[in-house]
């Protein structure tokens, strides 16, 4: 658990240094105790260099930021842009610099239409999938929409902005979910799990409520340390409705822990 807290702290897209701090004592703590959960044959020079992490995305950025992993699948694609028999590194830069002003040539837009582009980049882009019958919803969740006429379309799906957000009623016969959530409602972080979409204006979310299991929550002592990336929840018959807009992020639900991911640099949903 130390690694995966301090590691998950290291990849953040925001890190305090309060949390670098943190991060820094719990794996001095995982390094000490290492040989004692592994044994000593298994303490090699990779947990060594875990005592420096911390002073290493102090003075660079996040572990994401330095990592030359993401750029492995570019392998290939430079090998494309290389077509002489000599001087390959000058032919490589000349060529990248082509596709660099091309890029940019494409996407310069002056005058009226930037502020139009601008301002439709801003918007919220939503596309549905997946209908659902309003015969389908049981009586609590008919109840949280009676607001609402009921010859409004729901759904099972929604890709928001370039993300997938699923519902409980499509991830029925999945074996991935994309339906937990982190929301803001009333100026309150709340947790849950997405129930269906309702195409309104704005587009409402209609969510199943989880609480916060208090007594579950990890605390490190030696760090004074109180986890927020993995949070313990009960889930409870309470239906929310939010707009899209409060909708926070996506989150992993290993057991009854909901788990927040780090950045959206490094990972596909």
């Amino acid at each position: 658990m130390l690694l995966v807290i301090s590691m998950h702290i290291l990849l953040s897209e925001k890190i305090t240094k309060e949390d670098l701090k943190a991060a820094e004592i719990m794996l001095r703590c995982f390094v000490r105790d290492f040989a004692n959960l592994y044994g000593e044959k298994y303490c090699t020079y990779n947990i060594h260099n875990l005592l420096h992490y911390s002073l290493l995305v102090e003075r660079w950025g996040p572990l994401w930021a330095t990592s030359a992993f993401i750029f492995e699948d570019y392998n290939g694609f430079l090998k494309n842009h290389i077509f002489g028999s000599k001087h390959y590194a000058r032919e490589l830069l000349n060529n990248l610099q082509i596709i660099q002003s091309v890029t940019i040539l494409e996407n310069i837009v002056e005058g009226r239409q930037f502020s139009f582009v601008s301002n439709d980049l801003k918007k919220t882009s939503v596309n549905f999938s997946s209908r659902l019958k309003y015969e389908s919803l049981s009586d609590n969740e008919k109840k949280a929409i009676s607001a609402v006429s009921k010859e409004v379309s729901l759904y099972k799906r929604a890709e928001i902005s370039c993300q997938v957000y699923t519902s409980i009623y499509y991830d029925c016969n999945k074996k991935r979910s994309n339906s937990i959530v982190k929301y803001s409602q009333n100026n309150n972080i709340k947790y849950g799990q997405i129930l269906f979409f309702v195409e309104t204006d704005p587009v409402m979310v209609v969510i199943r409520e989880f609480n916060i299991d208090n007594l579950h929550i990890f605390f490190h002592e030696e760090s004074r340390f109180r986890v927020k990336n993995i949070v313990p929840v009960v889930a409870t018959d309470l239906i929310d409705t939010c707009p899209i807009a409060n909708l926070i992020q996506k989150l992993l639900q290993v057991g009854r822990y909901v788990c927040m991911i780090p950045n959206y640099f490094e990972i596909n949903l």
